[in-house]
């Protein structure tokens, strides 16, 4: 990613001054192109640095307010998390076919490069956006752990009249199922985050030459 970062600021080399704040209009062609990579390239990390924000949420004790059901909490996050995903999954979708519609007379083994990153990228992503799709177009996404700790902890908050068990117990059940499913999804979360920083990287390596060629040949 570092390599990325040397491509762009090669573009602006007065680092102790700020880009210039033209309107698109006033820009030329050449200029346009940098300024939509630094576009891409932001929003890319943007979006990696807010996955990692909800894995620390996750990792932490949500605030001890009674108005916050925790595993309601939990699922708040997941449901953030999901879109999260998608959202850099079109973030990296566009970059890799943004570069390839603007780079002219295109190496065929840079575009092959590129094919197949997109390609990676709908893998990755592919379990996910599933995941993604189905909550927002039919029910609330959830899981069987989460929603038995939703139950759990409603009890508890809201305890039956002359229920046999004591409200105490209850409460007892429900911080055990909201730690033992916070503890799963820590774990999923930190290792599918490794495995996104991973191929961020990739990405990043992969088209950092190709641009590089690109800008030489518009420069």
């Amino acid at each position: 990613m570092s390599s990325m970062r040397t491509v762009l600021k090669s573009q602006w080399p007065d680092q102790t001054k700020s880009p210039p704040t033209l309107g698109r209009s006033a820009l030329n062609p050449s200029e346009l192109f940098i300024v939509d990579l630094f576009q891409h390239f932001v929003e890319i990390i943007n979006s990696v640095e807010r996955l990692r924000l909800i894995a620390a949420l996750l990792g932490a004790r949500p605030g001890r307010s009674p108005k916050v059901n925790k595993a309601t909490y939990l699922s708040f996050l997941l449901e953030s998390y999901l879109q999260e995903l998608f959202v850099l999954r079109e973030r990296f979708l566009l970059f890799a076919k943004y570069v390839k519609r603007k780079s002219k007379r295109l190496d065929p083994r840079d575009a092959t490069k590129l094919d197949n990153l997109i390609k990676l990228t709908v893998t990755l992503f592919e379990r996910r956006a599933r995941q993604r799709s189905n909550h927002v177009h039919e029910t609330r996404y959830t899981t069987d752990d989460i929603s038995h700790a939703q139950g759990l902890e409603l009890i508890a908050n809201s305890p039956l009249p002359k229920d046999p068990i004591d409200p105490a117990a209850w409460r007892v059940h429900a911080d055990l199922a909201y730690q033992e499913t916070r503890k799963r999804l820590v774990k999923e979360v930190r290792k599918e985050l490794e495995a996104i920083e991973k191929f961020q990287n990739v990405f990043f390596a992969t088209i950092q030459p190709i641009l590089a060629e690109r800008i030489c040949k518009s420069g």
